[in-house]
Parts: structure tokens; sequence; C-alpha cells
């Protein structure tokens, strides 16, 4: 039986080789995201959205947060374009590589769908956890481990992208190859980086079909 890694941020860099860049091109263009126009369900949407985080985000648990804010922003950024794209919640995901048995549960991952309700070709991850410190689960960890599954399954040369949220604080990466970079923190309380949250994620719709 191949062995299981502990994940820790640490523990899959140094395992993998991976090399930590503080810019990459990629994920530059990635976050230049686009300016996009929101119809008036999305604007209220937007503003509920905008409030609650501001006002409760500190207290919410774990599913608080997912339903009270990130189901939001999903809805808004419709990420979903039928036979090409995908959202899949809670699905479990693993591989072998370099002999390791790499195991994770996707919270959200966006993929190419096979058939009527599979993954076939994942491009996204999402991790979220409400705690930061002291919590027993690293969630850059588990995005980075389920993007070194997504890279030994896909097998082409197409980089993967991600992010973790830490409460309010979101932050987004990509893996291209062995090099990894991740963003700076945007804070969805913040309003300019709550736009800036929604615009990158329609922007990654556009970098997927465009691939």
């Amino acid at each position: 039986m191949a062995p299981k890694l502990r994940y820790t941020f640490d523990s899959l860099i140094d395992t993998f080789s991976i090399q930590i860049l503080q810019q990459l091109p990629i994920l530059d263009e990635w976050l230049l995201g686009s300016v996009f126009e929101f119809d008036i369900v999305q604007q209220q949407l937007l503003t509920d959205a905008y409030l609650g985080i501001g006002r409760l985000g500190d207290y919410w648990n774990e599913e608080e947060l997912k339903m009270n804010f990130i189901s939001l922003i999903l809805y808004i950024t419709q990420l979903n374009e039928q036979g090409k794209i995908q959202t899949f919640f809670e699905r479990s995901f693993q591989a072998k590589r370099n002999q390791i048995l790499l195991s994770v549960k996707c919270d959200l991952m966006v993929a190419t769908p096979l058939g009527v309700n599979s993954p076939k070709a994942p491009y996204f991850f999402l991790q979220e956890f409400k705690r930061g410190r002291g919590d027993i689960y690293d969630p850059e960890a588990q995005m980075l481990a389920a993007m070194l599954i997504a890279q030994t399954l896909n097998h082409d040369d197409k980089p993967l992208f991600g992010a973790y949220i830490l409460g309010r604080n979101w932050f987004f990466a990509v893996l291209n190859e062995d090099s990894y970079c991740r963003s700076r923190q945007f804070d969805a309380s913040q309003k300019d980086d709550l736009y800036q949250i929604i615009f990158v994620l329609r922007k990654l719709k556009q970098l997927i079909l465009s691939g």
C-alpha cells in the first residue's frame, strides 16, 4: 500500500519539489480580472453578501459562511457552462504520485463534466475553512494537494487554478508544472476586494474556455 502523506504546505512542496515564486505571469493575468455588469438580482445579492460578511462574518461557522456568503458569490459568478464547465461540491479526489497516495475532499471543484454529473478534467479548486490559527487542517495544503492530484490525472501541461478562504480572507494561487505562486490576501469585507474576487472568478471561466 502506498504511504499517505500528512498534508502541510511545507511537506508538499518538499516532497514534490515545488518551486515557490513571488510572481507568475499566469497568476498576474488571472488577477487582472475584467469589469462585468451585474443585473438587478446579482447586485442585490452582492449587497447582501457584502453586508453579511462585514457584520457577521467573524461569527459564522463553516456551514454558515458557505450558505450565507460563498453560495451567493458563486451564484453571482455564474461559473457553469453547459457541457464545458461544471461545479462539483464535496467530492473525494485521489491519485498516486511518486508512489505516494494523495487524497482530498474538495469543497469546490470546477471541471469539464463527464456524462451527467461527474468531473472529468479539473481546473480549479476552492478550499474553505472558518479558522486560520490552530486549525488542524491547512487549507492551502489541501488546495495544493488537489492541484497535484489533478495535475497527475489530467495528463496535460495546463496550469491548475485554486483558492482558499480563511473567514473573510481569500487567496488565489496557480500551479504551473512545478512552479507555484499565491496572490495577496483579498478581504471580502472590503468592497473593492469583494468586487475583485468576483472578477477573478469570472475571469477563471474565460481562461478555462480559451484553454
